[in-house]
């Protein structure tokens, strides 16, 4: 592998070509190569190349090729990567971040048409409208050749947390094969997160990748598929550890926080880009994802259109981001079943989430244990007035206002503060046992049901909307005030041939689709077995133990109302103590969610019924009726 390119200038014109080596000015060379000569220069691992500087830039003389193809061929490398080096580019007011052109394996007969469309791209509509947003002139930009690495691991890194703005973390993002996808967003990286004072990894988010980026026999880029070896960690520990320390060295080199491109390549880091973050900011980090991203199961409930929207409502509303420091403005939510709606998030979107709120409890425990107080006073002033209360609020929208309020405090904060507080070995028997009691209850539900939703009716009565009782939970929040009665008839007619919904929300816009059967778009995206012999459930054993018997779903509320004998296996969601009736009478469980503490394994322990909890998708594959044998001792279910 070669790193450095030994090649004389002399007889060449001045300045139009130069060693990456040598490259400096990025008035010359644009800012990347600068960088890139930079860290070369200081003794940093860099592919080596050569620049087509900006006193070149649209002029591909004769002379210039001859100049570029003998570098090429000095290069011993049949490929090379081709990026552009704009002047303003990698500064600390602007990255240029996926606006100018980037080619990887790069043959020596396509090496000057690459060079001239690299050039072209500095003149693209998108690259003048960032320059126009950045106030900077495009002019003309250099162009950096590499010698093509066919990297085995890639990615960024940050020498500060782009998103909490920590400058004690080293945060890496990793994929598998050639790292331009990850910087593009067209996968999904392993995140890790360092401490630069102890070397310790406080952090491991293991994304699966479905696909890399690799060069084909031909030459050319190509997408691979990677079954099973995509689902594992894609750098060791002694791997991550080493990179962090990498990163640390090149931030203390340039003294101010960077972002770094890099690859690995037989067990060698290399850095390819290093650059300012431009993106650190003093305000509440605002969520943004990638187009790229994947859809990851969140959570199932049992909801309505009315209030699944809702549940989005309070997740993009000031208190989401007053609490948790960000909202989640994406979100996808299917009814797999009438009224069992599985919500989906981006994988990025609950990576950056888990991180603001792990940050609450580490730098902000005494807000923490404050909005945990308000919860207990919310619910508390919920039960003994808004419940109580013919009227509690005198318009809708103030209902909803509080609604967010309880739903974020008193719902969301319990709900992921008893696994973080045991993550981050946070020691605190009294918020712990405050945690459990505010997971034990939700008034969330009940306030939509028994306040909104009649308030809401009221408000399409004035309307003039026909039977809004039949109308309400077929309709958003957001409808509530634009809604017609042509909009109502057409929502009537796909509730009564049995229609489920598809909910989509992106920044603030909504899509809803209407289908009879939106199982194959779930079973894709959790990529779900298919039941038959030894189908092994994800999650623990609450109860060991083996028992046939024929499923009995209980995944709404009037389910509660089924008879249940012991010649039956419930399969739920999660389970409360409303549920001690049918696990009293029941053969076994397989509960979605949960761990070994929660209710439905305390329940099942008691009355000694084999169980599963955290199945992840007991409720996707299981139907009514099935006849199964539950083997709670190793997780494995048969359908007969």
């Amino acid at each position: 592998m070669s790193f450095a390119l030994t090649c004389y200038y002399d007889d060449m014109d001045d300045d139009l070509v130069v060693d990456l080596e040598k490259a400096s000015g990025p008035d010359l060379v644009g800012g990347k190569a600068d960088s890139l000569g930079r860290l070369i220069q200081s003794g940093f691992n860099v592919p080596g190349g050569f620049v087509v500087t900006t006193l070149a830039f649209n002029k591909m003389t004769e002379n210039l090729k001859a100049q570029i193809l003998e570098l090429f061929d000095n290069l011993n490398s049949k490929y090379v990567a081709i990026r552009s080096s704009a002047v303003a580019e990698d500064s600390k007011e602007a990255s240029w971040a996926g606006q100018l052109g980037t080619f990887l394996n790069i043959d020596r007969k396509s090496l000057i048409k690459t060079i001239e469309k690299c050039w072209r791209s500095a003149e693209s509509q998108s690259a003048k409208s960032y320059a126009k947003d950045k106030n900077i002139r495009t002019g003309a930009i250099a162009v950096i050749i590499q010698e093509m690495i066919q990297s085995e691991v890639s990615g960024v890194a940050f020498s500060v947390h782009p998103v909490t703005n920590d400058s004690s973390q080293v945060v890496i993002e990793a994929g598998l094969g050639l790292g331009e996808v990850v910087v593009s967003g067209k996968i999904s990286p392993d995140i890790y997160v360092v401490s630069k004072n102890s070397s310790e990894i406080q952090e491991k988010h293991i994304v699966k990748q479905k696909r890399e980026l690799v060069q084909g026999p031909n030459g050319k880029n190509r997408w691979q598929n990677l079954g099973k070896i995509g689902s594992r960690k894609k750098l060791t520990d002694s791997q991550i550890k080493e990179l962090a320390s990498l990163i640390t060295k090149i931030e203390g080199y340039y003294k101010h926080p960077i972002d770094v491109e890099w690859m690995l390549k037989d067990k060698k880091f290399l850095p390819n880009q290093a650059r300012p973050i431009t993106t650190l900011r003093s305000e509440p980090y605002k969520n943004k994802t990638s187009a790229g991203d994947n859809w990851q199961h969140y959570l199932t409930r049992s909801y309505t259109l009315f209030g699944t929207s809702l549940w989005q409502h309070s997740y993009e509303s000031d208190d989401a981001e007053n609490v948790f420091g960000m909202r989640l403005y994406d979100g996808l939510f299917i009814e797999d079943r009438p009224q069992v709606v599985r919500q989906y998030r981006t994988e990025s979107q609950l990576a950056q989430f888990k991180t603001r709120f792990e940050s609450l409890l580490k730098e902000r425990y005494d807000e923490f244990r404050d909005f945990l107080n308000e919860a207990e006073s919310l619910n508390e002033f919920t039960k003994k007035h808004v419940l109580s209360t013919k009227e509690p609020f005198s318009e809708v929208e103030e209902a909803v206002a509080f609604l967010d309020k309880l739903f974020i405090r008193a719902t969301v904060l319990p709900y992921w503060s008893f696994d973080a507080m045991v993550r981050l070995k946070v020691k605190d028997t009294a918020v712990a046992k405050q945690t459990k009691e505010l997971r034990a209850v939700s008034y969330y539900p009940i306030l939509i049901e028994k306040v909104i939703v009649p308030m809401a009716i009221k408000k399409l009565k004035k309307l003039g909307i026909k039977n809004p009782e039949k109308i309400i939970n077929l309709l958003t929040y957001k409808e509530l005030s634009a809604v017609d009665q042509k909009l109502v008839d057409k929502r009537l007619l796909s509730s009564a041939q049995g229609f489920c919904f598809r909910y989509e929300v992106h920044k603030g816009s909504e899509k809803i689709r209407w289908s009879k059967d939106l199982s194959v778009e779930v079973a894709k995206i959790e990529e779900l077995p298919k039941l038959g012999n030894d189908l092994k459930l994800a999650g623990q054993t609450a109860y060991p133990g083996v028992v046939k018997g024929k499923v009995c779903l209980v995944v709404i509320k009037d389910d509660l109302k089924k008879k249940v004998t012991a010649e039956n296996i419930i399969v739920t969601i999660n389970a409360n103590p409303q549920f001690l009736p049918l696990i009293r009478r029941c053969g076994g469980i397989i509960a979605d969610e949960g761990g070994i503490m929660s209710h439905a394994s305390i329940l099942a322990r008691e009355f000694r019924k084999p169980c599963i909890v955290g199945s992840k998708f007991g409720t996707a594959v299981l139907n009514d009726g099935d006849e199964v044998i539950l083997n709670a001792t190793n997780q494995t279910v048969i359908r007969l």
